[in-house]
């Protein structure tokens, strides 16, 4: 007997994914690699600093036409501002196109240390 998870992958043309986060070309069941995956991670941090993912819509369908046509709004925290660096890499990560994204995680992970850093550092400041 077959193991229903363990097939031969995805099917071309099927789009798999959670719309609100979910890269451009695999809203458009175009291939994808890593970066799409760095788009989706952009997509989370934005929820995670703001609360609410980059594009919302009452319909499923609305949100996947935003994800492929409409640019990412800015990240901001009701909590207060946020580093240039933290909002310029969500930015990045979120880019329509993806080779303006990062290359590799890598290299997302060294930017987003640096805005951990800032971050901590503003809270240092703010304790005195």
């Amino acid at each position: 007997m077959e193991d229903p998870l363990r097939g031969a992958g995805t099917e071309a043309g099927l789009i798999l994914g959670t719309p609100a986060y979910m890269a451009p070309e695999q809203a458009l069941a175009l291939p994808t690699d890593a970066r799409a995956d760095l788009y989706a991670l952009g997509g989370i941090l934005f929820r995670v600093l703001s609360g609410a993912p980059p594009f919302r819509a009452a319909a499923l369908l609305e949100v996947l036409r935003k994800q492929i046509e409409d640019p990412a709004p800015l990240v901001t925290s009701p909590r207060g501002p946020l580093p240039d660096v933290l909002v310029g890499c969500v930015a990045r990560a979120l880019s329509k196109r993806p080779d303006d994204r990062f290359r590799n995680a890598a290299e997302m992970r060294a930017v987003l240390e640096l805005a951990l850093l800032l971050l901590g550092a503003a809270e240092r400041e703010e304790v005195r």
